[in-house]
């Protein structure tokens, strides 16, 4: 298996631009090959490998994240028999083997994995939404009000540029996306389409275009201004993970709520305001589509 395994990475996991697989889907690949599959897999012959037997060792992985041993989620299992299935389709196109035990001779023969989600996502209320954005800075404001409306991803969101946005004709193109610093094309033919700019959202973008030391068309609207980034302060922008992290999640914990509010979907709070109150404007309507369209 691990020689499948490093066969697989050098022909198909291999930086080949455009026309390869994505960073994020060559890097989450390798990952999930190296901590899961290789340690306990590697050893044995592909023809050793049986579905019922990674069934039931999928059944079984744990994390001890934050210092607590759970099972395993159900998505990230499901990455893993991906994975692994992955390999085996390389290697039966390779004729080093005839048969792929994951995906099984026939539909429902395969690997079984629920990737079913643990707990229902919280959906802030209106009143929840005007709390959040009143005592948010101009910067993380500007972000949300971007991010709610158009849905982009968070790759999308951060690899947006100054030379992306035509203020006059309100209006933004999404060119490139970004992953753990490394700039590659967005997702899907949709996500490159023109994407139309509210009047008040372009006011905020402006509002932190007042504020930010780099204001040059090549520069990223979100640029870190941090001392420890070093050569590349300026030069790239800031992970929006901090930004959760530092500046948006510790207002979500000042308020008197029970409610876990970790992972944020804006769009899908902003679809919700919206509905709720009644009102939803061309900005959306025209994101809505895009947004179905992914």
């Amino acid at each position: 298996m691990t020689e499948a395994v490093e066969h697989y990475k050098i022909h198909e996991l291999a930086d080949c631009g455009r026309d390869g697989k994505a960073y994020s889907t060559r890097n989450r690949k390798t990952q999930v090959l190296n901590r899961w599959v290789i340690p306990h897999w590697g050893k044995l012959e592909l023809r050793a490998i049986k579905t019922v037997a990674v069934e039931q060792w999928l059944k079984s992985l744990v994390t001890s994240k934050f210092g607590k041993r759970k099972l395993l989620a159900g998505g990230t299992r499901e990455k893993i028999r991906d994975a692994i299935g992955s390999v085996f389709n390389h290697a039966i196109r390779w004729e080093f083997t005839d048969r792929n035990p994951i995906a099984g001779a026939g539909k429902g023969s395969g690997v079984r994995v629920s990737a079913k989600r643990e707990r229902i996502p919280d959906i802030l209320e209106v009143e929840e939404m005007h709390l959040l954005l009143g005592v948010l800075g101009i910067r993380e404001k500007a972000m949300v009000f971007l991010d709610m409306p158009s849905g982009l991803r968070r790759g999308e969101l951060a690899g947006l540029k100054w030379e992306d946005f035509a203020f006059t004709n309100l209006c933004v193109s999404v060119t490139r996306s970004l992953v753990d610093q490394h700039v590659g094309p967005v997702k899907t033919e949709a996500s490159r389409k023109l994407m139309p700019l509210d009047e008040y959202v372009a006011h905020d973008l402006l509002a932190w275009y007042e504020l930010t030391p780099y204001k040059k068309p090549s520069d990223y609207v979100w640029a870190t201004d941090a001392n420890r980034a070093g050569a590349k302060r300026g030069k790239q922008p800031v992970w929006l993970s901090a930004v959760m992290r530092d500046y948006i999640h510790p207002q979500l914990g000042n308020w008197e709520s029970t409610r876990r509010c970790r992972g944020i979907h804006f769009a899908t709070h902003f679809l919700h305001c919206s509905r709720a109150t009644g009102r939803m404007s061309r900005l959306c309507r025209s994101c809505c589509g895009t947004q179905q369209r992914r």
